[in-house]
């Protein structure tokens, strides 16, 4: 669950727009939302700052399609990393707003800028003739 969500909710039940065993219910989700094959982590968010990022080498576009539906759900941004051309055209088929690199390999569902928030900022850099 993402922080904001998490402060809204708590908000509605002090207000009393939501019932105790509304909210318990919502809880009772974290940390992990299981999938036919995943479990994904909606609570990284409130753990680390930031939501987890998927793995997408070797996973199927529904396996990602999933994934990314249960973290959007709990209002996260999604990154997906090493995503074959073939399988981002799929996923894309079907979540048409996420933005694909082919030359990162990665799929974005989310804002064009994110807030920095936490105690710093992070670079990933990645050189070597190597690279693939």
């Amino acid at each position: 669950m993402h922080p904001d969500r998490l402060r809204d909710l708590l908000d509605r039940l002090r207000r009393g727009d939501v019932s105790v065993d509304d909210a318990l219910e919502r809880l009772a989700r974290l940390p992990f939302v299981d999938t036919e094959f995943a479990r994904v982590d909606t609570h990284r968010a409130l753990r680390q700052g930031l939501p987890e990022v998927v793995f997408g080498l070797g996973k199927t576009p529904a396996q990602i399609i999933d994934i990314v539906g249960a973290l959007e759900r709990e209002g996260h941004h999604v990154l997906v990393t090493r995503v074959e051309e073939d399988v981002a055209r799929a996923v894309r088929a079907a979540l048409p707003h996420g933005r694909h690199d082919a030359v990162a390999r990665l799929l974005w569902f989310g804002p064009d800028e994110v807030p920095i928030v936490g105690k710093g900022t992070i670079a990933v850099v990645s050189a070597g003739t190597s690279d693939a």
